[in-house]
């Protein structure tokens, strides 16, 4: 079967079937190597039906796309996190904090997965036991709208479609709409205690911060910037700022005051 797929030059691969659902898996041995040469032979025979400046051309093109695409789900996060703070703005949500309680979203999302990225299931079941979205109730009808709307933002930081969601990245994102009338350094000091905390909120910025972390949240601060809805809506936060002489603080609640 191997060699007939070979001589056929269609699939290199073999077609295997695994609890029900269809596999493919690489050659291996002789026939991983005899698969390479057939690879490298395909590639230099296509390869020499493009001129350099085609090759160029089709760079180009693709990191042109790559970059539009990245703009659209960049707005598409924000046009979500909006749509969310306008629902979290209810009576019912104000005593639920981003940071800082036992039951608040980063404390909540940190037990559910200390990590970088975390998966679908979890991130749905994270919200639906902060805010007590019905997103999976069996005894009531299932919020739909709420629960589309979460998905979307899960897919729109999902980029590579790989089950992924950079969870410290959305609450910033959530707290940055949340206290419109902020200025820049304190949504940074915001953010590096969100980093740089390990499972319990810490205003006291005591433990160090990784690079990686860093790229991450200044990543997302200049983002915003070309984000116009952001900076509009801040814009008409800042008009009715009261003029007080009292300096922004970060409390111990992780949340600005004045």
């Amino acid at each position: 079967m191997i060699t007939g797929e070979i001589k056929q030059n269609t699939d290199r691969f073999t077609t295997t079937k695994q609890h029900g659902v269809a596999t493919r898996r690489w050659f291996s041995g002789k026939d991983h190597d005899h698969f390479i040469k057939m690879c490298n032979k395909d590639f230099n025979a296509k390869k020499k039906m493009f001129v350099g400046s085609d090759m160029d051309e089709v760079h180009a093109e693709y990191l042109r796309d790559r970059e539009l695409r990245e703009r659209r789900l960049e707005e598409e996060k924000w046009k979500v996190i909006f749509m969310l703070e306008e629902t979290l703005i209810d009576e019912k949500y104000k005593n639920i904090r981003l940071a800082a309680g036992d039951k608040a979203l980063y404390e909540s999302m940190f037990k559910m997965e200390p990590r970088k990225y975390i998966s679908r299931p979890k991130f749905l079941t994270t919200m639906r036991l902060v805010y007590g979205f019905e997103l999976a109730n069996l005894t009531k009808v299932c919020d739909n709208a709420m629960l589309e709307r979460l998905n979307t933002l899960y897919t729109s930081f999902d980029i590579n479609g790989k089950d992924q969601m950079d969870w410290r990245c959305f609450i910033l994102m959530l707290e940055m709409v949340h206290d419109k009338q902020t200025t820049a350094k304190d949504h940074v000091n915001w953010g590096y205690a969100l980093y740089s905390s390990n499972g319990s909120f810490d205003t006291s910025f005591d433990e160090p911060m990784r690079l990686g972390d860093v790229k991450d949240l200044f990543g997302t601060m200049v983002r915003t910037i070309h984000f116009s809805e952001v900076s509009e809506r801040s814009e008409r936060a800042s008009l009715h700022e009261d003029s007080s002489d009292k300096s922004p603080e970060l409390a111990a609640d992780g949340h600005i005051h004045y």
